[in-house]
């Protein structure tokens, strides 16, 4: 059955809603619509202007929404394919997905945890905007959705991240208390039905139950418990339940009372946001849930999404909210930790490395911490990230090195963006067909001067200044043969 098949039935299931929709045909017509791709870009690696050149240069028609916050692309192009999108450069996301990190702010230097982060999109956002500083825990119960985390992470710079495997409903961090905390939890997610035809037909095929609301609410609970006085905790979801929206906010507000939980309006410029509701139901709820808020797909051409902004009180949380017992996450089979803290190694060999083949200044590397949990791997993370005790890392910081029996340590490709843009030596800048042979992992061919000024080993591959990756010069070809991973290849 196709899509548009589904579109009466789907509006006869979200009937319940019409009293609290400003305009019920709006909204009709906006399901009916395929969802806009949108995108955002990484502030480390290319600024805005530098991204619209990009686009106007390749003719590809784009707005800017969101208050400047993200793009909207032409219909029919496919941003996850692009080589903006490959070399970490931007990072396609939802318009109102992206919302929540702006609505919590977190801060260079801040401790930020992320509760249910897979499949890392928010995780990566914040990062940027603590610009690496500080530590950002990430911690989701799934553990089978952290290679994809860790692909989104790394892909995009994000150093300051520990990703930790713990049930959100019992994560206790050992009496550490954070500045931010978003918790983002895992909902009916009514709001995604432009884009997710799986959520379209489970609506469609059976009225669907709100059974997460128990294990939203401990969420919710959780974050208060592990933020600071004086602390911020975002609580989304990507649904229009009230149910799921403001009456969790409700139980949790009421429990803690307005002298330990407020909530606070969340003002961004350029979304149209409406006013979380104080009544459902015949119910009353706490009257400052209207400082809460809903999206609409009809009134920012996006999905839907429920935000509320709490701030930590100083007074004491009520008992339940007590220290808890740490719970490894559901799927956690055969999960092996890397206590990453026993791990820190001198980077003083790498400096020299990386100075001597690439000619990176040593103050570069000074920004980062690196660790060795294998023989083999080596990490970079931010200078001040920590990880509570308490919680076991998967991982502090992005796969860097590659070490062992190799002659020479082998960059990642995500560690050759890092130190890409520092780089002075063995380094390649290549034309737009050069660009598109690296990678296809296709070999290129450099010019004669440089093979003259070259040895054999690793070389930086850029694109108008932008780092993709590495490849291998070997002088007896004359090729650098392309080391893009396979996975991403195009």
């Amino acid at each position: 059955m196709s899509r548009s098949a589904f579109h009466p039935r789907l509006l006869e299931y979200f009937s319940r809603y019409r009293p609290i929709i400003d305009s019920w045909d709006e909204f009709a017509a906006a399901l009916a619509r395929p969802m806009p791709s949108c995108l955002w870009i990484n502030p480390e690696r290319i600024t805005a202007e530098q991204f619209e050149q990009i686009l106007r240069r390749e003719n590809i028609g784009f707005t800017r929404v969101g208050g400047g916050a993200a793009w909207q692309l032409e219909e029919g192009f496919a941003p996850g394919a692009h080589w903006t999108y490959l070399a970490g450069l931007t990072h396609v996301q939802e318009l109102v997905s992206l919302l929540p990190p702006l609505a919590l702010a977190p801060q260079a230097g801040e401790q930020v945890l992320d509760m249910c982060a897979a499949p890392g999109n928010k995780t990566a956002q914040m990062s940027l905007m603590m610009r690496g500083r500080g530590s950002l825990i990430a911690n989701d119960s799934a553990f089978g959705r952290f290679p994809g985390m860790r692909g989104t992470l790394e892909r995009m710079g994000a150093v300051n991240v520990a990703l930790v495997n713990y049930d959100a409903t019992r994560l206790d961090a050992g009496g550490m208390l954070f500045d931010a905390v978003l918790a983002d939890v895992p909902c009916s997610c009514e709001g995604t039905t432009r884009k997710n035809n799986k959520v379209v037909r489970r609506i469609c095929d059976r009225r669907q139950a709100f059974t997460g609301i128990g294990v939203q609410t401990d969420i919710l609970r959780r974050a208060v418990a592990l933020c600071r006085p004086g602390g911020r905790i975002v609580y989304s979801t990507c649904t229009f339940a009230p149910e799921e929206n403001e009456e969790v906010v409700n139980t949790v507000l009421r429990e803690c009372g307005d002298d330990a939980l407020t909530l606070r309006e969340i003002d961004l410029p350029g979304i149209a946001m409406a006013p979380g509701l104080t009544q459902w139901n015949g119910a009353d709820l706490h009257p400052d849930l209207s400082r809460s808020r809903r999206l609409w797909p009809h009134r920012n051409d996006s999905g839907g999404f429920y935000m509320a902004l709490l701030v930590r009180g100083t007074a004491d949380l009520p008992a339940a909210y007590g220290p808890m017992t740490n719970k490894r996450g559901s799927s956690a089979a055969g999960y092996h930790f890397n206590e990453f803290h026993k791990h820190e190694i001198d980077p003083a060999p790498f400096a020299h490395y990386l100075n001597g083949r690439f000619g990176v200044p040593p103050e570069v590397t000074e920004r980062f911490r690196f660790y060795s949990p294998t023989t083999a791997q080596v990490y970079a993370a931010g200078p001040d990230l920590e990880c509570p005790p308490a919680l076991r890392q998967h991982t502090m910081g992005l796969a860097m090195l590659r070490t062992g029996s190799r002659r020479e340590p082998k960059l990642s490709r995500d560690g050759a963006r890092l130190i890409g843009k520092h780089a002075r030596e063995h380094v390649i800048d290549l034309n737009a067909e050069e660009r598109d042979a690296f990678l296809a992992r296709r070999p290129v061919v450099p010019s004669e001067e440089l093979k003259a000024q070259w040895r054999q080993g690793y070389i930086l591959m850029r694109y108008v200044g932008c780092t993709l990756g590495v490849g291998f010069y070997r002088p007896d070809s004359g090729e650098i043969e392309s080391l893009y991973p396979k996975a991403m290849a195009r």
